[in-house]
């Protein structure tokens, strides 16, 4: 799955004085209904729309978006059309996420798309590790009461979730909560960045009890010294949850190319 980020640019894009290419380009008018269907994409690759799930409503997406229907409906078929939805009629009918998990199995599918993209999974891995205690300390210096609420609500449904894409949805809001009570768009963007590119082999690391205890413990963790203020110990919490999650993908990549991928 493609998805685009308008707000991001590369390092060592721009060019000029020096003579090296630049990257800049013609700025394109963005439609309405492009901007709906990036939205809900962005979304769908976050697993904030887990797989199998549907969609809001036409009228609701009308009202979150602040668009006519029509701008609704042409979103959702170049969606469609791009084997990410689909629609069933009907009683039980609505607009469905298909991303190639059921009920937390992976497919063949998923696995080959990890394969295929092993080095930039692995460069993400060091960019989190970098990253991520760094966000978990500026969120302890620069949060307020209120994003101490939403992380302290989402963090309470990641401990009662039961169903594993449930349980990533929660998980991945809770990272991008923590980069959003920093203040900065860029950690937002940044953070969004790494939890696309590991969406899929962090559907593969092990669902059992004992493993989300873990993690629940690791996040209160976190919750508790970004609530106290406590830079110091937040950097330390975080990085302890990103080396124990680092252990399980590394253990999944191993897993993804011992198989027999490389022809597919």
């Amino acid at each position: 799955m493609s998805v685009s980020n308008n707000n991001c640019i590369a390092a060592g894009g721009l060019g000029g004085e020096d003579g090296m290419k630049t990257s800049l380009r013609p700025i394109e008018q963005q439609r309405a209904y492009e901007y709906v269907a990036e939205q809900i994409r962005r979304h769908i690759a976050l697993r904030l729309f887990s797989p199998g799930t549907a969609l809001p409503s036409e009228r609701e997406l009308v009202q979150i978006f602040g668009v006519g229907r029509p701008t609704v409906q042409l979103a959702l078929r170049s969606l469609e059309a791009e084997g990410l939805i689909t629609t069933k009629r009907g009683a039980s009918g609505g607009t469905f996420v298909t991303i190639p998990v059921q009920e937390g199995i992976p497919t063949q599918d998923v696995a080959v798309r990890i394969f295929r993209k092993l080095d930039q999974i692995r460069e993400l891995l060091l960019f989190r590790r970098i990253l991520e205690p760094a966000v978990a300390g500026a969120a302890a210096e620069y949060r307020h009461d209120s994003d101490i609420e939403i992380l302290t609500k989402i963090f309470n449904q990641i401990r009662t979730s039961r169903k594993e894409a449930k349980y990533m949805r929660f998980d991945t809001k809770f990272h991008i909560a923590l980069a959003e009570s920093t203040g900065s768009t860029s950690l937002v963007c940044a953070m969004e960045k790494i939890r696309i590119g590991l969406a899929d082999v962090i559907t593969l690391l092990p669902e059992s009890d004992v493993w989300h205890d873990r993690i629940n413990l690791e996040h209160k963790q976190i919750l508790d010294a970004v609530k106290n203020n406590n830079r110091e110990a937040s950097v330390q919490a975080m990085s302890v949850h990103v080396e124990y999650s680092e252990q399980g993908i590394r253990s999944v990549l191993a897993a993804v190319q011992r198989t027999s991928f490389k022809n597919k």
